[in-house]
């Protein structure tokens, strides 16, 4: 299945913070690499390229901050690069 990321219910211009963890299950460093976001309501709080070394993980923050009411969704894309 897809994994899905759910942030609380969040007031308008107020924001939430929730993190995607990823985890090198390989035995050489991969360089993951997100997809830009097209969204002013969903932003990566920190880089979204990095390289993790074998049997480690690796957490990515992603902060929702609404600018109206109602559900969003975002799909998220990234690629794993030299793996």
């Amino acid at each position: 299945g897809t994994p899905i990321l759910k942030f609380p219910n969040t007031r308008i211009n107020r924001s939430n913070k929730a993190s995607i963890q990823l985890r090198n299950d390989g035995v050489v460093p991969a360089t993951v690499k997100f997809e830009s976001l097209n969204s002013n309501i969903f932003y990566f709080t920190c880089n979204t390229t990095a390289t993790i070394q074998p049997k480690n993980y690796m957490s990515f923050d992603l902060e929702f901050s609404p600018k109206h009411i109602g559900m969003d969704k975002l799909i998220l894309q990234y690629k794993t690069l030299y793996n």
